[in-house]
């Protein structure tokens, strides 16, 4: 959860000041599972705690950082609006894949693991387009 808290000088009692103390407790605005922009690099929300694991999509580097700074990133997907693909074509150069959601091909780097008939996850960012 995200806490802040902050006080203020409430009045006087006996001699002595009285001071008011405010905290807000937040979820955050995302949850385990997601996927987000951190540092201009998509990353993939792995844990949440006190800081948040987060993984980037393209290295697979894990990475740590706290909660308060992810509190503006933007959310770009969530499992459910991942797409499956099945890899049709390996070329030297990349491979062709196609949307089983909307019935599209589309020629993307190549993942070493790859094999033809094979299904993956399609990350949708824009115009661009990731392998999971």
């Amino acid at each position: 959860y995200i806490v802040q808290s902050s006080s203020k000088l409430f009045g006087r009692k006996d001699g002595a000041d009285i001071h008011r103390f405010y905290f807000s407790i937040k979820s955050p605005p995302f949850e385990k599972g997601w996927y987000l922009i951190f540092n201009n690099k998509i990353h993939l929300i792995q844990e949440i705690g006190k800081e948040v694991k987060l993984m980037d999509i393209e290295t697979k580097k894990s990475r740590n950082a706290k909660m308060h700074k992810l509190i503006d990133a933007e959310i770009v997907a969530k499992p459910q609006d991942l797409h499956e693909a099945l890899i049709t074509e390996i070329r030297p150069d990349g491979m062709q894949v196609l949307d089983q959601f909307d019935f599209k091909t589309y020629d993307l780097k190549l993942k070493p693991d790859s094999a033809i008939g094979q299904t993956v996850k399609l990350l949708r960012h824009g115009k661009k387009i990731h392998i999971l």
